[in-house]
């Protein structure tokens, strides 16, 4: 399956909060809600074969997202999950 947004894309990003990413020293929670397009996507997996996760009931793996936002031109990284298109 491939990413779900493109280059160029609009998209509003609904939460920066997460089940296995904490915001530590960011000030990410600014860009909750606001509007941003896409600029590049990378496809993660947190572990590598045979490593096992304490307490993980489900491997954090997907796409992650480089947003640069219409607010003050900042860039972030967010998940797939987090994202939603800009409709007109």
């Amino acid at each position: 399956m491939g990413a779900r947004y493109r280059k160029g894309q609009k998209v509003r990003v609904l939460s920066v909060r997460n089940k296995y990413a904490k915001a530590k020293d960011s000030n990410i929670e600014q860009y909750e809600f606001e509007v941003g397009t896409i600029v590049d996507n990378y496809w993660i997996e947190s572990l590598t074969y045979g490593q096992v996760a304490p307490g993980a009931d489900i491997l954090p793996r997907g796409y992650i997202y480089k947003v640069r936002m219409d607010k003050d031109d900042g860039e972030i990284a967010i998940e797939e999950a987090a994202l939603e298109p800009v409709t007109d």
